[in-house]
């Protein structure tokens, strides 16, 4: 958006408001500060299960607190009605943020397995025994480092070890981590889409970072887009609590027997609850990866008259 840029690099400052309220509402505060005309948002969780949501505003005023606040508790709907939440506003002097973020992203270890670097980091001195993920950061969610997607990961090698590496999945991909894991580990055929075209760039940017171009399929749109009768041996989501809820009988109408399904975006407290909802639907439960509160979760749906065939680990 070179014309958002033209304005923050002729801008001396810029104001930065967070608003600060329970984590599960974090994208109802989301949508309120981009509505009110953020040219971007940061999102951070605290282990008091909080989420601290930060706009920036390049341009023009941003909206009163009061106002602000009303606008969330509005995008909140009856959730909302009684919640404290706070909002601070600062002005901050103009900064070269894509230095400063080139800076302090660097590598990092995703899994065991996995070593996930953004294209300005520089190679290890020796070869790793581990996977290296070129990942550059955009505007999509999901780098390797929160919580729900390194659980993914971590499930995602593991079903790589245990079952055949099929058809794959990736419902709402981001930047598309997980995809582009699910080819590197050679799983095939690999599709992934988001709604956000933003997220799909990203995805095939990054795909182009790895090679894997020719091998993970992007499109954007949604999940009616897909033929019906498409199956997969491996459907991954990292979404939200109620996306997944909502989507429970389309993914046991798109999982093949014996086939499984990888979900995370949700906190403890509601495991019990989704788990119950996909068990209804015809999934059984298997290994599950908790990490700051949040959890991701394995299912597989039983093989009509015979086990999972297994393989055996490399």
């Amino acid at each position: 958006m070179p014309e958002v840029a033209a304005c923050i690099q002729s801008s001396t400052s810029f104001v930065e408001v967070t608003v600060r309220l329970p984590a599960h509402l974090a994208e109802a505060a989301e949508l309120a500060l981009l509505e009110a005309g953020a040219d971007g948002t940061a999102q951070l969780l605290t282990q008091a299960a909080l989420a601290e949501i930060t706009g920036y505003f390049t341009r023009g005023t941003p909206p009163e607190a009061a106002a602000l606040r009303e606008q969330v508790r509005a995008g909140c709907g009856g959730a909302g009605t009684s919640l404290t939440i706070e909002i601070e506003q600062r002005t901050r002097p103009w900064e070269d943020w894509v230095t400063r973020t080139q800076t302090v992203l660097a590598a990092f270890d995703a899994t065991p397995g996995l070593r996930i670097a953004p294209p300005w980091a520089p190679p290890p001195e020796e070869p790793a025994a581990r996977a290296t993920l070129i990942i550059e950061p955009g505007q999509a969610f999901g780098i390797g480092t929160h919580a729900t997607t390194r659980g993914c990961l971590e499930l995602l090698e593991a079903w790589a070890d245990a079952a055949p590496r099929g058809a794959v999945l990736d419902v709402g991909t981001g930047t598309g981590v997980l995809a582009l894991r699910a080819a590197q580990l050679g799983f095939r055929p690999v599709l992934a889409f988001d709604h956000d075209p933003l997220a799909v760039l990203d995805a095939r940017r990054n795909a182009h970072h790895n090679r894997l171009a020719g091998r993970v399929a992007l499109f954007t749109g949604e999940v009616r887009a897909l033929r019906p009768g498409l199956r997969f041996d491996l459907i991954l989501a990292n979404l939200h609590l109620n996306p997944l809820r909502e989507l429970a009988p389309w993914f046991a109408a798109h999982v093949r027997s014996g086939g499984g399904l990888i979900v995370s975006g949700f906190e403890t407290g509601d495991a019990a609850d989704l788990e119950g909802t996909l068990r209804s639907h015809g999934f059984d439960p298997g290994p599950t990866r908790v990490r700051d509160g949040w959890v991701a979760a394995s299912l597989r749906r039983p093989c009509e008259g015979a086990g999972l065939t297994t393989r055996p680990r490399r």
